[in-house]
């Protein structure tokens, strides 16, 4: 198959930066050129919305070191005849500015990174235009509230000429939601197997625990320190490195993780590494024993899939979207909530009553999700949307 680097895709991210958005783009960068807008809806009342309208100040743009940043103003309750003028006259403001960005050509390729708001305008734009759209789906969907706007979002799903979503759990989210799709596929998520190596240290002891998160929200870190506790009263030998979380983060009470762990009387056990750059974790999943997950949601679990990447087996709460990988051969899975059940396991690991064979896992996910299977299924995707237009 032979790409010319000469198609441009035009790339509306959720939110950015965002590493898996990046790495997804940097794996495609030689065959095709990027450029990203990132949008803000700012939602108003009739009065200083109307305000907005009439000065002809309700879009505006900004240009960063290497994206686009819109912010522009929506009126809520717009009688139906309003509100399409109001969409028209934004989908309008972004024809303009894709225009600035592409010196008055078009992009081959819309990529909706996540459903967003701007999502609506660019897709409108896209459909006017005659450009293919394709929305990669990363979070769960859920509906806060249904106005005419929420409409319209749930309209791009229906819109997009092809929807890509992480897993099966997050698809069967967006079906039970009510959502109507066309031309799914699940094609998981990238895992950067760059610095996989050929062997895994089999003899290293199995004490030395892993667990990733950048947050709280919806990691349940209140189950991590109260298995902690209770391996810690059996007096079980063990530690655990805890990256992403900075250590002084507001927790319970806003007060900081680093006292919270004190205040546990667990501060011998849990060491807080902090945020490190994503190169820098990859090199450390092989200094570890396993990897422990307490999430209570989970649309992929990218952190989960690299470290099987790299030759950790896992052990996860049910959390959905890691039963596409997540197996007897690499790892357990337990009821969420369940410490006793959590600490069980965990201790049965320590205790070395689980074998795995590291070379196999780590091979069998990126079978999957690696490098070369990823740019093939990226790759594959845009061609054939940019070809069949």
């Amino acid at each position: 198959m032979t790409i010319s680097k000469n198609h441009n895709i035009l790339v509306i991210p959720a939110w950015y930066p965002a590493i898996f958005f990046q790495q997804q783009m940097e794996l495609v960068e030689d065959f095709f050129n990027f450029k990203i807008i990132v949008g803000k809806r700012i939602t108003v009342g009739r009065r200083k919305g109307l305000n907005k309208w009439f000065s002809k100040k309700y879009f505006e743009f900004k240009k960063k070191e290497n994206y686009y940043e819109a912010t522009y103003y929506y009126l809520n309750h717009l009688p139906e005849n309003l509100n399409s003028i109001q969409i028209e006259r934004l989908t309008s403001c972004f024809d303009k500015l894709i225009n600035i960005i592409y010196q008055n050509e078009k992009p081959s390729l819309i990529h909706i990174q996540s459903l967003s708001d701007t999502a609506v305008f660019v897709c409108n734009w896209a459909k006017i235009n005659k450009i293919p759209v394709i929305l990669t789906e990363h979070i769960l969907y859920i509906r806060h509230q249904f106005d005419n706007f929420q409409k319209l979002k749930e309209k791009v799903y229906e819109k997009a000429d092809r929807v890509l979503c992480v897993s099966n759990y997050l698809y069967r989210n967006l079906l039970t939601s009510g959502i109507q799709l066309k031309n799914v596929k699940i094609i998981g998520n990238f895992i950067d197997d760059g610095f996989v190596k050929n062997n895994f240290n089999t003899e290293k002891p199995n004490n030395k625990i892993l667990y990733i998160a950048s947050h709280f929200e919806d990691k349940n870190f209140d189950l991590l320190l109260e298995v902690t506790k209770l391996l810690k009263e059996r007096e079980i030998n063990f530690s655990i490195d805890i990256i992403g979380l900075p250590a002084d983060i507001p927790y319970k009470n806003g007060n900081p993780l680093f006292q919270t762990i004190k205040a546990a009387d667990l501060s011998e056990i849990i060491n807080i590494i902090g945020p490190i750059k994503h190169e820098d974790l990859l090199k450390q999943y092989q200094n570890y024993s396993f990897l422990v997950s307490t999430s209570i949601s989970e649309t992929f679990g990218l952190a989960i899939a690299e470290a099987i990447a790299y030759g950790l087996p896992v052990v996860c709460t049910d959390s959905g979207g890691i039963h596409d990988f997540v197996n007897e051969t690499n790892g357990l899975i337990v009821p969420i909530q369940d410490a006793m059940s959590l600490a069980v396991i965990i201790e049965n690991f320590v205790h070395g009553q689980y074998q795995f064979n590291k070379l196999e896992i780590s091979k069998n996910i990126r079978k999957k999700y690696g490098r070369n299977t990823f740019l093939k299924i990226l790759s594959t995707e845009y061609w054939n949307l940019i070809k069949n237009e």
